[in-house]
């Protein structure tokens, strides 16, 4: 037999059966393509729903720990509010409230001779308006310390001025502790 083989068939129908062959190979390479996608989102569409769960999920418990969180600070937050709210009126009440330096200079405006004051105390005027004070000191004498009494009983802002008996029984150098009440704004 020959080695070489002879081809009789004419270029033409070659070339037809070569684009032939060449069109069914390509038409069935792209089908088993188009197959092979078609597969493969059929298998991945099971990962593709539970992760979209996954997610939907996920943004659902964010949104409940936002809307803690939220609560949470909203709370905080009013307290705040709450508290700079109590603050500011106090502060304004401050302004219009009887200030303690003048109850102390209208204190200290009273003749006191042989009388030394060593400490005050100052509470604010309640709903009626009174306040209360306490003056501490050392006397002289019984004399200087009731001519201080009288004195400050005396006084127009000063309701009433306790001073307890116990305080005379020294005869020199008494300490004493009076008790004021009154509007104490000279």
């Amino acid at each position: 037999m020959f080695s070489e083989l002879m081809n009789l068939v004419p270029r033409d129908a070659k070339d037809a059966f070569r684009r032939d062959y060449f069109t069914r190979l390509g038409t069935l390479a792209g089908f088993v393509l188009a197959l092979a996608v078609v597969i493969h989102g059929v298998l991945l569409s099971p990962a593709y729903i539970f992760l979209e769960t996954q997610i939907a999920g996920r943004q659902t418990e964010l949104a409940r720990i936002s809307a803690s969180l939220n609560t949470a600070e909203e709370k905080q937050v009013d307290a705040r509010l709450s508290m700079l709210e109590q603050d500011t009126a106090y502060l304004a009440q401050l302004g219009s409230s009887p200030k303690a330096s003048v109850a102390l200079a209208g204190i200290l405006g009273i003749s006191r001779p042989g009388i030394r004051l060593t400490g005050f105390t100052y509470g604010k005027p309640d709903a009626s308006g009174n306040g209360q004070m306490t003056v501490t000191g050392i006397s002289d004498t019984r004399e200087t310390l009731r001519a201080f009494v009288l004195a400050l009983q005396a006084a127009p802002f000063i309701a009433t001025a306790d001073l307890p008996v116990s305080a005379y029984a020294q005869d020199k150098n008494i300490q004493f502790s009076i008790a004021i009440t009154g509007t104490l704004q000279p």
